[in-house]
């Protein structure tokens, strides 16, 4: 059933991350922000898959994704509109790391 989640995570979180690393800078070539998206939906499910193994409440397993996809989303943003530094992304993790 872990394989199922994180197939269902990655279908779902693909045309968001897409979309959303897309419309951030709405350039009018998307082969980079597809591969942002791709890669962002393929640790997404990583993640979905992982969290399916432990004993863990289906709320706090969903607020982890989320904070997954707050931190890849806004990474990927940044990176793209070439402002990502390493404060950003010490700042980024430090908010995973809290949650």
């Amino acid at each position: 059933s872990g394989w199922v989640v994180g197939l269902l995570v990655f279908v779902v979180s693909l045309p968001i991350l897409w979309q959303g690393v897309w419309s951030y800078v709405a350039s009018t070539t998307i082969k980079r922000e597809f591969y942002y998206g791709l890669a962002g939906a393929v640790v997404l499910s990583e993640m979905a898959i992982a969290l399916s193994f432990w004993l863990i409440d289906v709320p706090l397993a969903s607020v982890m994704l989320a904070m997954g996809m707050y931190v890849i989303l806004g990474l990927s943003q940044h990176d793209t509109e070439g402002r990502l530094f390493s404060r950003t992304i010490q700042e980024y993790l430090g908010f995973a790391g809290i949650v």
